[in-house]
């Protein structure tokens, strides 16, 4: 027979508990969780984006795109948009809340090009295979609103096929 708290030894090296009683025990309570945040992040850019929020990498915006996040911890969080194939990365500070999404929108980051034409007809400029601009003939012309970063220039003359092609870094605003 068992008493309530005795010890069983059946084996030399295994001991078994025993505690028998009568009644029921209380109910367990389930563990509540802790609320979550969710935070939303629109790309307007042609680039891809790699998200981290808080440090913890969370994915991948595609360019045009859209990526929801949950399961994030409310409160301020530092949320950083890097793509290291243009060299460009975007900090955003945000506010995340459990009672509603965040949306957070990333900043298209353009660059200033200054193209300086000697030849006699206009040249059709291209960044990364997208038409920018012409520059004209014989004379310098400054592009606005280019992306920023690591890219390919092509410069293609109406006269011919000839193109000169170039890597450049375009710095943002420059």
């Amino acid at each position: 027979m068992l008493r309530s708290g005795s010890w069983i030894s059946m084996f030399p090296a295994l001991t078994v508990a025993a505690t028998l009683g009568c009644g029921s025990a209380p109910p367990v309570a389930p563990h509540a969780q802790p609320p979550t945040a969710r935070l939303e992040v629109t790309n307007p850019t042609t680039d891809s984006y790699a998200l981290t929020v808080a440090g913890t990498p969370r994915g991948t915006v595609p360019p045009g795109g859209k990526l929801a996040l949950g399961n994030l911890t409310p409160g301020e969080a530092v949320v950083m948009a890097s793509n290291a194939a243009v060299h460009l990365t975007q900090r955003h500070v945000v506010q995340l809340d459990a009672e509603r999404v965040v949306a957070l929108a990333l900043t298209p980051q353009v660059a200033r090009l200054k193209v300086i034409n000697h030849r006699q007809v206009a040249v059709e400029v291209l960044v990364d295979g997208a038409s920018v601009g012409w520059a004209k003939a014989d004379s310098e012309t400054v592009l606005a609103g280019v992306p920023a970063g690591q890219r390919t220039l092509v410069a293609r003359a109406q006269d011919g096929p000839r193109a000169v092609t170039a890597e450049r870094f375009l710095s943002e605003g420059a």
